[in-house]
């Protein structure tokens, strides 16, 4: 998932009213909430998010920011707990057949969708397994526009033939592969088996979606979702703010059998600046919050723990991350994506472990790789490309720039976020010109940096990946020639057929260990070839305000606030 820290601002400026929620079971009346017992129930979290919505239609949710949003207003089949296990949601059960082609879900009863003037007399109906073949097709529908076709692309039976009549104009009835046995049950068949497809489905792609809110709205569905989520929207100001309120309706319950979710509300605000969000939750104007590096000194020890006068006022979560961040190269594009001498130089010029203790307060890996630590296939022994200048300075030789000369400046796209990006680009600006490489830095908001970099337009740019599962497959996607952007995740438009093969063979292989090898393999080839100046791997470190209860920390920085409450 591409992704960034970002963005903008007055959520708290909302006075939101406690809910007053009666009712009884069934699709459009409330379910009761249990006040008392455990006490977990009403309040509203506030939280601030360094980025920008691009879009609340699953079909186009790309980024971290929307992803954050929807995680509370949508749902699909199967998704992951904490520990990253796949579990059930809409479906409570499924089964896979013996060949690994066909996947059998079996849909909860009675989970409904949220309350909309889609439907009649505004009340959200009954969820069915046509609602997500649906929604599934419009995955594949090349008018939908969707960021998410690789997802399907080569793997559903029928996928492909779909969008290309569509595309041609033909009257096409739907995707063979996504069958509706009955209103309770639905079937996906595969053109050849995919180890890790129940993964796919977790990711935002996959959740459900009413046909009636996709017509009524039309192209301006993104910013009226109707989901199944625990969460409503409720309001959004584009850079500023967005307030979701509880979903009366939502079908999930606690250990105990009471309704989720316990909050009122999630207020989000987007600011610029990490420095204010850090301010603003020091004063208690959020629930939790990131400690930003400049803040570093003043709020931890040397040895990762908080000074004794924050440890008295808050909790601290720290927990690994499953991304990656790197530096682009656009590979249509001369002199970098035609000369590999010259990636190589860019590579070994920037001192990737000096930026993250000198800048980033040692919060974080080298990336020696494509793969994060703690993913099946992490190749602990790679080198990758070490600080060396004078190795650079050799390679910039080699590639026809002797000391930079003949060399045009770069400019290095990136979004604004706050001073991280900012920070970190400058860091290597500085290293680059100590081997003779000129850069200029362009910052723009996110979603002109997304729309750009899907157009092919800047030949540097800055870009992450947070793991939309954990199999290496979902990294090695970024560089498969088949998903180049803005179809799928590969931004640099980097393509090598024995990369491509080595990932088709990965996908076959039924058993783990041998689709290391495969995935092993490709992800050296990838190094040889350089389409990135590999960066970093990251660590999260979390302030809590000491109420907050149950708030998730995972591996792929996931945030679902259904089990979230206050214990004040």
């Amino acid at each position: 998932m591409n992704f960034c820290r970002g963005v903008c601002g007055r959520g708290l400026f909302f006075v939101f009213l406690l809910l007053l929620l009666l009712g009884v079971n069934g699709c459009g009346k409330p379910q009761q909430m249990a006040r008392g017992g455990v006490g977990r129930y009403g309040g509203s979290f506030r939280l601030a998010e360094l980025g920008e919505l691009r879009s609340l239609d699953p079909v186009r949710i790309g980024d971290t920011a929307s992803h954050l949003v929807g995680t509370q207003l949508y749902n699909g089949l199967v998704d992951f707990n904490d520990a990253m296990e796949i579990v059930p949601a809409i479906a409570a059960s499924w089964e896979v057949s013996a060949d690994g082609l066909r996947y059998r879900f079996h849909l909860r009863a009675g989970v409904c969708f949220s309350d909309d003037a889609c439907f009649a007399n505004g009340k959200g109906r009954t969820v069915t397994a046509q609602d997500f073949k649906y929604s599934l097709e419009r995955v594949c529908d090349p008018r939908s526009l969707s960021t998410g076709w690789w997802l399907f692309d080569g793997k559903v039976a029928g996928a492909n033939a779909y969008r290309a009549g569509l595309s041609a104009g033909h009257a096409i009835t739907g995707v063979e592969g996504f069958q509706v046995l009955d209103d309770q049950t639905f079937d996906i068949t595969l053109t050849r088996p995919f180890a890790p497809f129940l993964h796919l489905l977790t990711m935002s792609y996959a959740w459900v979606v009413p046909r009636e809110a996709v017509e009524k709205y039309g192209p301006d569905f993104f910013k009226h979702p109707v989901g199944t989520g625990p969460f409503v929207l409720a309001s959004w100001e584009p850079g500023l703010h967005t307030l979701l309120k509880r979903n009366p309706h939502y079908f999930e319950k606690d250990a105990d059998g009471q309704t989720l979710p316990y909050l009122d509300a999630v207020q989000i605000r987007f600011l610029r600046e990490r420095a204010m969000v850090f301010l603003e939750f020091e004063k208690g104007n959020f629930e939790a919050g990131g400690i930003p590096p400049e803040f570093w000194p003043r709020v931890m020890t040397a040895q990762k723990t908080l000074k004794p006068e924050y440890a008295k006022k808050y909790h601290l979560r720290i927990g690994p991350a499953l991304d990656v961040h790197y530096i682009g190269f656009m590979m249509t594009q001369s002199p970098l994506g035609k000369n590999l001498k010259l990636r190589q130089a860019f590579n070994y010029a920037v001192d990737k472990q000096g930026i993250i203790d000198q800048v980033q307060n040692g919060r974080g890996l080298a990336a020696k790789g494509i793969y994060p630590p703690g993913i099946p296939g992490y190749q602990s022994g790679l080198t990758g490309y070490p600080f060396n200048l004078a190795k650079a300075k050799a390679l910039l030789a080699e590639a026809g720039y002797p000391a930079g000369k003949g060399l045009p400046e770069f400019e290095l796209q990136l979004n604004a976020s706050g001073g991280s990006n900012e920070e970190v680009a400058a860091a290597i600006q500085a290293n680059l010109a100590a081997a003779g490489i000129r850069i200029k830095l362009k910052l723009i908001s996110w979603p002109q940096h997304l729309d750009a970099v899907d157009r092919g337009v800047p030949a540097l740019f800055r870009m992450g990946w947070i793991g939309d599962y954990p199999d290496p497959e979902n990294f090695l996607a970024l560089l498969i020639s088949k998903n180049h952007s803005p179809q799928g995740p590969n931004s640099t438009r980097y393509s090598n057929p024995q990369v491509d093969a080595l990932y088709e063979q990965a996908l076959a292989e039924p058993e783990l260990k041998k689709r290391l090898i495969y995935y092993q393999q490709a992800e050296n080839l990838v190094l040889a070839d350089a389409p990135w100046l590999f960066l970093s791997h990251s660590e999260s470190y979390r302030l809590e305000q000491p109420y907050v209860q149950n708030l998730p920390m995972n591996p792929l920085g996931r945030l679902s606030f259904k089990e979230v409450y206050f214990n004040r």
